[in-house]
């Protein structure tokens, strides 16, 4: 029985074997055929092959294709023995991402850049931003030589026909140079021509040069013609220059700061010149009673110079320079005239006389303000300071001492009745004064920014307000200059006559809270003006 048994397991094992190896029907399946080594083809396991002689395909035969031609193919199968895929088989140049988004002709000289190869285009571009260039050499050392932004030198693409000359360069057929500035003239020229051909300082590229009667850089707008760039009423020519278009002199010196002229207040111990004269030096000039005018160099405000005198006939009470002239009120005596171009010496007196006795003195213009007491104000032609005119008075009806003009307003130091403030919009037709009250015995004023300040006698030296001239404020009373009889302001210092003490000098940097003086005798100081050498 047992061997039976393993006789029927050997025939069932026998049956399936010959199952597993023939058909259905019993026959004997057909070999896989794969002629390429895809693992597709004929009979095969993996599918069939659209053809079996190509490995790269066997579903795709018809898509695989090389449209542009670059040997980079795309939409195929595999890329066994193709190159591919293409990224853009349009594009005979790329096939790349890269290359298909990033070749580019940035400049637009049809030179290429970023690009897979160069084969119907031109590349690489060594420098894409540059139209001009392309090449290494081109892109390194292209020069625009004559500065007409055309470029002619070591160029790959040379856009300028003469790279020295700087107004012509598409045609110079006819534009040509005579004078050797680099400037032509010629019908073919393709920038403004030389207005002068024979003169190496005239051409459209020189800069004008102001007031020597020639057109330098060949325009008409701008010839000889130096605006007042800073609306200071000078510009830049003098007498002496060939033209003088505002017929001052001197020149301003600086014409982009409308605080620098010749005769402009000197802000002394900045370093500034301010006037025009040529140095940064200040003094003081101090009307000195019985000793004539005292003049005082006070460059350095903290360390003032040993005094210079000069001797008058009268008694000096006020001082007012401008320009090269000291004008001195001279009790007695008028107006005195002093040129003091050398403030080290002096030059001697000419006088006018005038009505009363003559306090104060202010100059605008062509024009001296004389406060002269009793006799009201005194106005005199000073516009030859070597032969004033005669005096043409003006009645105040009290004691005018000490004048400053500013704006509509005149500010008068009116003795007992303080600081008198009037409308002089309409001279011939002054308005009321408005008082101000002093406490003291007002001798001198001087007007600056939003205050005057006032030499009050015996209660020193008053600060007002005046923002509102029609409203002034309540003065500020500074007693420590002592008997004061005359004042000048300049930068951030109140220079005050201190009578026997001399000239005191404030900071008055805060009007509310002035400084502790600094001191500099000078026997019997009355008035002062402070300017530059």
């Amino acid at each position: 029985m047992k061997k039976l048994g393993l006789l029927a397991m050997v025939a069932a094992i026998l049956v399936v074997a010959w199952t597993l190896s023939c058909g259905d029907d019993g026959t004997t399946p057909a070999a896989c055929v794969d002629s390429d080594g895809d693992t597709y083809g004929a009979n095969c396991s993996a599918g069939a092959d659209c053809d079996d002689n190509d490995v790269d395909n066997w579903e795709s035969c018809a898509s695989c294709v090389d449209g542009d031609t670059d040997t980079y193919y795309v939409g195929c199968d595999a890329y066994t023995t193709r190159n591919g895929p293409d990224e853009c088989d349009d594009d005979t140049n790329n096939w790349t991402a890269a290359g298909c988004s990033g070749c580019v002709d940035g400049d637009t000289d049809e030179y290429y850049v970023s690009c897979d190869r160069y084969q119907s285009i031109n590349g690489p571009d060594e420098c894409d931003d540059d139209a001009n260039n392309w090449t290494a050499a081109g892109c390194a050392d292209c020069t625009d030589s004559d500065g007409d932004t055309h470029r002619g030198t070591d160029c790959d693409l040379d856009e300028d026909c003469d790279d020295v000359l700087i107004n012509v360069w598409s045609d110079c057929a006819d534009c040509t140079d005579s004078d050797g500035d680099d400037w032509g003239v010629g019908t073919s020229c393709d920038a403004t021509e030389d207005c002068n051909d024979s003169d190496t300082s005239i051409n459209p590229g020189a800069a004008e040069v102001a007031c020597d009667g020639a057109d330098n850089d060949c325009s008409a707008a701008t010839v000889d013609a130096p605006p007042d760039g800073d609306g200071d009423g000078w510009d830049v020519c003098g007498a002496g220059d060939a033209v003088n278009p505002d017929g001052k002199d001197p020149a301003d010196c600086n014409d982009g700061d409308a605080s620098i002229y010749p005769g402009a207040p000197t802000i002394c111990g900045d370093g500034v010149d301010q006037d025009c004269d040529g140095n940064a030096k200040c003094y003081a000039y101090v009307a000195d009673g019985n000793n004539g005018l005292a003049i005082i160099e006070v460059s350095d405000p903290a360390n003032p110079g040993a005094p210079v005198n000069m001797g008058t006939t009268g008694n000096f009470l006020g001082v007012y320079v401008a320009g090269d002239y000291a004008y001195v009120s001279d009790w007695d005596t008028g107006l005195a005239i002093i040129d003091v171009s050398d403030p080290a010496n002096p030059g001697t007196p000419v006088y006018q006389v005038t009505d009363g006795h003559s306090q104060g003195v202010y100059v605008v213009g062509d024009y001296a303000y004389v406060g002269n007491e009793l006799s009201g104000l005194a106005i005199i032609d000073v516009s030859d300071p070597a032969n004033p005119g005669t005096p043409v008075y003006m009645d105040t009806s009290g004691q005018s001492n000490g004048v400053y003009l500013t704006g509509e307003y005149a500010y008068v130091a009116d003795r007992d009745s303080g600081l008198a403030i009037i409308n002089v919009t309409n001279p011939e037709n002054p308005g009321t004064p408005v008082y101000r009250d002093t406490s003291g015995s007002s001798f001198e004023v001087y007007v600056t920014g939003d205050y005057a300040y006032v030499a009050d006698g015996g209660s020193g030296l008053a600060i007002i307000d005046v923002s509102d001239p029609e409203n002034p404020g309540t003065p500020v009373i500074y007693k420590d200059t002592g008997y004061s009889s005359g004042v000048y302001v300049t930068g951030e210092y109140a220079y005050v006559c201190a009578s026997g003490s001399g000239l005191a000098i404030v900071d008055v940097s805060d009007p509310a809270n002035p400084g502790t003086p600094v001191y500099r005798d000078t026997v019997d100081a009355k008035g002062v003006y402070v300017a530059g050498d």
